[in-house]
């Protein structure tokens, strides 16, 4: 039987989205079953090409292992997340993926995936949630691949009065992350930019190669007003879950009002009046846009507090700053699911 291998693109995968932290602990529960394996290295790619890749070839680590590794790292946080609500699942994992690639899948796709096709998007991964916890849910990853044009501070002289601006070409990988998150939410995680027009293009590229196991016109998009509505009034009683720090208002005549705290960290509502001006602004419009502060405790609390912005260009859209584990992105969603009820 062959050994197995830590091969180049995976390599590249666990050096690009894991933390030395996340790698090390990977060793040190392999050591428990292993004298061979190493933990620790002077630097982070000596981490990985010697002590990672020998421990797979060893046999101490799966390649099972280090995907759940980088699964954890990559499809979790920094994104925008679009909801979308169906009556009823979509099927099965299995079910799902006969619908996109026919019987036999398995064979023919070859999942995961750690490579790129260039300039293009591929399905680069099908897998359960937790089949433990969950064993309707499931998630299924696309990579994309594009370059980008980076300036740098060379500037040089091509003439009198004239200079050129150095550019440097860079590719990226894109991850699209869509998620069934029983019962009845379908996920759809985008990586976070500034750019509308990109964010518009990677979830219409989504939509497009997931159609044939989920068509669109069954999605309907869940939209969170109530919910935002929601945690503003009751911010209060739930002052140890969460802070509100920046929300914008639209009243029934369409005025808008923004009300932002000076500290990131801060809570908006921490002053009476600040409480009786968004509630006379709302009376008879909505929250549009609220920012959220999630406190860490006992558990099901997030692992790290956490910023949310719930509402961000779409009603059904939320934007998670920074990388954190999955269960806290599920978190955020059953806390949405409670205050839309």
């Amino acid at each position: 039987m062959a050994r197995p291998q830590l091969k180049e693109d995976l390599g590249k995968l666990v050096s690009e989205w894991c933390a030395v932290e996340q790698i090390a602990q990977l060793l040190r529960d392999a050591k428990d079953t292993s004298e061979e394996v190493r933990v620790s290295a002077p630097k982070k790619e000596i981490l990985i090409e010697e002590n990672l890749r020998k421990a797979v070839e060893a046999g101490a680590i799966s390649l099972d292992k280090v995907y759940n590794l980088i699964r954890e790292s990559e499809e979790n946080g920094n994104q925008h997340v679009f909801y979308y609500r169906r009556s009823g699942q979509p099927g099965t994992l299995d079910d799902v993926a006969t619908r996109l690639w026919g019987a036999q899948w398995q064979k023919k796709m070859d999942l995961p995936r750690a490579d790129l096709v260039e300039n293009d998007f591929i399905f680069a991964d099908l897998h359960p949630w937790n089949a433990t916890l969950k064993p309707h849910d499931w998630v299924l990853k696309i990579y994309g691949h594009e370059y980008v044009d980076r300036y740098t501070d060379v500037i040089k002289p091509i003439g009198e009065n004239r200079f050129t601006h150095e550019f440097v070409r860079e590719a990226r990988r894109i991850v699209i992350v869509v998620r069934w998150n029983n019962p009845g939410i379908l996920e759809v995680r985008i990586p976070q930019t500034e750019s509308k027009k990109r964010v518009k293009q990677w979830l219409q590229k989504a939509w497009l190669m997931i159609a044939p196991a989920c068509p669109p016109t069954e999605y309907a998009p869940w939209k969170l007003t109530k919910a935002r509505g929601r945690m503003i009034a009751e911010q209060k009683s739930n002052e140890k879950v969460y802070r509100l720090n920046h929300t914008r208002v639209e009243d029934e005549d369409h005025n808008i009002g923004t009300f932002e705290c000076h500290d990131p960290q801060g809570h908006l509502f921490a002053q009476q009046r600040m409480v009786e001006s968004v509630k006379k602004l709302i009376d008879g419009g909505e929250c549009t846009n609220l920012r959220v502060l999630w406190l860490t405790g006992n558990n099901p609390n997030p692992s790290r507090e956490l910023h949310t912005l719930i509402g961000h260009n779409e009603s059904n859209e939320i934007v998670i700053g920074g990388y954190c584990q999955s269960r806290d992105v599920d978190y955020v969603t059953d806390q949405l699911r409670h205050f839309s009820r």
